[in-house]
């Protein structure tokens, strides 16, 4: 067998909310080709075995439920445990990030607020992954992101949505300017219809 695959074996008995072995194997061919020094992730389990792999130092922000710390631990890895709402805003991160992993919480905005502790911390090059985005809450962060200039849609595979960080600058995140991102381009219709109908008549 090949040693990927034998990793991608290993790290699906490890959990029993494994992601798919197609999914963990696109992680394993992306990961292989950064030579990655820094990666995180929100939740632990199979995804954990492939990023100790590939990567130098990987911090995950999870609960040790069902002692999968245990399972899973690696050198290199360094284990956040508690709630990400509470622990990602206190974590500082000491370079770049190469890869992350979103497959925390995902209740509303909790998906949202792991995406503005991450978002400026991860390389021109590096990969963004947001996982279960068949759950609304997930996916509307899935269509705000692959609309959004900082990132370019790779692929999906089952559920997971892989997005690579594209040259645009990093937008700020203490500030506004919501007009200058692509997803509000437009205002939506239904609220604003009267007012552009009121422009016309007076034009």
């Amino acid at each position: 067998m090949h040693p990927r695959g034998e990793l991608i074996e290993r790290a699906c008995r490890v959990s029993p909310w494994a992601l798919p072995p197609r999914t963990l194997e696109r992680l394993a061919i992306l990961l292989e080709g950064m030579r990655s020094t820094a990666t995180a992730e929100t939740g632990c389990g199979a995804s954990t075995v492939v990023f100790a792999e590939y990567s130098a130092s990987h911090t995950v922000f999870a609960f040790n439920e069902f002692d999968v710390f245990d399972k899973v631990r690696a050198v290199g890895v360094e284990f956040v445990e508690g709630p990400t709402q509470r622990t990602l805003p206190q974590h500082r991160f000491q370079t770049p990030l190469d890869a992350v992993l979103l497959d925390g919480p995902h209740a509303y905005p909790f998906p949202e607020l792991e995406y503005f502790h991450f978002y400026p911390h991860i390389r021109e090059g590096g990969l963004l992954m947001l996982d279960d985005i068949q759950i609304p809450t997930v996916h509307r962060l899935f269509d705000f992101v692959r609309q959004d200039a900082m990132w370019e849609l790779e692929t999906v595979v089952h559920r997971t949505a892989f997005l690579r960080r594209s040259g645009a600058a990093v937008f700020p995140n203490d500030a506004d300017g919501w007009e200058r991102q692509r997803f509000n381009r437009s205002e939506l219709w239904r609220y604003t219809w009267r007012d552009r109908l009121r422009r016309l008549v007076k034009g």
